[in-house]
């Protein structure tokens, strides 16, 4: 639904439908958690869809990694909230509050929309051409195996990660290694469903 429609929507209480729209996210932003619920529920119930819609672009746009659960959580509160419409169940009201309060409360940032306009335009203007990195070439591409890269190469540059944990302790890393130095295939069995266990 595009603010360029040739047709001018009302809510029922007559307020221009994206200006409504527009008050939503903004309220939510500012972390203003009454005015964003009178405002969400003026699309109730007639544009409730939109409205859950909306709210999962918000959610998304304004809060992201800074509360990933979230992203999450308004998606089963918008699933229970049409459940309990369904059923004509009041509480459907309760689903969408603590959606709105868990919106308006939460840390919030922007830098997964920047990024996504950032890289979408640059994608789709041109702007850049990148190489594939040489610490991608390892024995998982033609390439890297044509360069006699394995295991090593991949402890050394291929397994490199960023932001690695400093709590949870890699046990398995060497035993791993030392096995893969002897590599046989591995497959399940073929399907054949296990014995059961023979009664003494």
């Amino acid at each position: 639904m595009s603010a360029n429609s040739s047709y001018h929507l009302k809510t029922d209480r007559g307020y221009d439908f994206f200006e409504v729209s527009s008050a939503l996210q903004k309220e939510i932003r500012r972390g203003k958690e009454e005015d964003a619920l009178y405002w969400a529920f003026e699309f109730c119930p007639r544009y409730e869809q939109y409205l859950w819609r909306r709210l999962k672009v918000i959610v998304n746009e304004d809060i992201g990694i800074a509360n990933p659960g979230l992203i999450v959580l308004v998606q089963v509160l918008e699933q229970q909230y049409f459940e309990m419409r369904a059923r004509d169940d009041m509480s459907a009201t309760l689903c969408l509050t603590n959606a709105i309060l868990s919106m308006c409360r939460s840390e919030k940032t922007r830098i997964g929309c920047h990024l996504a306009v950032k890289m979408e335009q640059t994608y789709a203007q041109g702007l850049d051409h990148k190489e594939i990195p040489d610490y991608c070439l390892d024995m998982h591409t033609q390439r890297g195996r044509a360069m006699g890269r394995g295991y090593e190469h991949f402890k050394k540059e291929g397994m490199k990660l960023a932001n690695e944990s400093t709590t949870i302790k890699d046990k398995y890393a060497a035993e791993c290694f030392e096995l893969l130095k002897t590599e046989k295939p591995f497959k399940f069995s073929s399907g054949s469903k296990p014995k059961a266990a023979e009664k003494k």
